[in-house]
């Protein structure tokens, strides 16, 4: 009696083990499916590349291509590469690129941010002296 409610005890903990693996691999299988739709940074996957071509109208051409199953803005607009951030950019006609807020600290200690009217490269450290 004692030996078959043991081997009903391992049955019930090897149902449960096995239903939970199941749910577990569920999850993991849900996961994958959906990280390509929804986790994909799609600016990791065309910018760096098209950074490395020699002038902005290939750049801006090439981010055009590695964009163009991505949803857009619904502007007249065009992508554009943004060099001092190094990633394109869907701009709207007449509106300046989204540069990021972060600063540059200069020799003498001063912080410059990013200029919007320049490719986001930062502005200029003023004159020591």
């Amino acid at each position: 009696m004692v030996k078959q409610k043991r081997q009903m005890n391992h049955r019930l903990l090897l149902i449960y083990l096995l239903v939970i693996l199941l749910i577990l691999f569920s999850l993991v299988a849900y996961y994958i499916s959906k990280s390509d739709e929804n986790f994909r940074e799609s600016s990791l996957i065309g910018d760096a590349i098209c950074g490395n071509l020699p002038n902005s109208n290939a750049q801006d051409t090439c981010c055009a291509k590695a964009h163009e199953d991505d949803k857009t803005i619904e502007c007249v607009g065009r992508w554009q590469y943004i060099s001092g951030v190094r990633k394109c950019q869907y701009l709207c006609s007449g509106t300046l690129p989204y540069c990021p807020s972060d600063t540059f600290i200069c020799e003498n200690g001063t912080e410059v941010y990013r200029n919007s009217n320049n490719d986001c490269e930062f502005y200029g450290c003023p004159p020591t002296g």
